[in-house]
């Protein structure tokens, strides 16, 4: 990604969304729990202005010098989505990879909250994540893949289909299948209905989602977009045209 090569779905994803959330050149966009930051980078090379926030300080010396590295002028921030913002409001917040439900749903409504908070009227939100409903047809799974030309990644998925929680383990092997990197990790995997109802009780209006309006990518979860109401005193932004539903 950051020599040259980019992800193959991250284009189409972020190709999508910049034109389902109206942003141009300009639009001011936080990429809100980043991780490396092929995210930002896609945004940044299509011409954003991108503020990313991510827990981990690894991730962020990433992408400060991938941004650095490519001359876009990511501005980065390390610390916890519930309470950090930019420092100016932004066009569009987005929160992808799945990246809620780690600390459960009071932890997610307050990141939810305060992407509202970030975003000024007539801009949007857009969310990735895996519903339940979605994962509960296949609730124990292994995928595996390969990473570069002798690498496997494996990743074995169990999730519990009463009470929502994922659990994983994952590891990466060398050519002769020697386990070099490994780690665990679990999550709360929200309703659909669920999700939406966070969405509206921080502050954004539910616009859509792509079960319902199918978009030109293939997104790890669904996508939901909504939209931070505007109102008669609020001034339109130039680089704001608004979700097209």
């Amino acid at each position: 990604m950051y020599g040259g090569s980019r992800i193959p779905r991250i284009p189409d994803i972020i190709g999508a969304l910049w034109q389902t959330c109206g942003l141009q050149v300009g639009s001011k966009v936080a990429d809100v729990c980043c991780g490396r930051g092929y995210s930002s980078v896609e945004l940044a090379l299509r011409g954003a202005d991108v503020w990313a926030l991510d827990f981990s300080k690894e991730f962020i010396a990433n992408l400060d010098h991938a941004s650095k590295a490519l001359g876009l002028g990511i501005v980065t921030r390390e610390g916890n989505a519930e309470e950090l913002q930019p420092e100016d409001s932004v066009c569009t917040t987005m929160i992808l990879w799945n990246s809620l439900g780690y600390n459960g749903p009071e932890a997610d409504l307050k990141i939810l909250a305060n992407a509202r908070a970030s975003t000024h009227a007539s801009g949007s939100l857009v969310v990735e994540l895996a519903t339940l409903e979605e994962l509960s047809k296949e609730p124990h799974k292994v995928t595996e893949r390969g990473i570069g030309e002798s690498h496997t990644f494996r990743r074995i998925r169990n999730l519990n289909t009463q009470t929502g929680l994922l659990s994983a383990d994952w590891a990466i092997f060398d050519e002769h299948g020697a386990p070099i990197r490994s780690g665990r990790f679990s999550q709360t995997v929200y309703p659909k209905a669920e999700v939406i109802r966070m969405m509206n009780a921080a502050g954004w209006s539910y616009v859509t989602d792509s079960d319902r309006v199918p978009l030109t990518c293939e997104p790890t979860g669904t996508l939901f977009i909504g939209m931070a109401e505007s109102d008669s005193s609020s001034e339109s932004c130039t680089k704001c045209r608004g979700v097209i539903p």
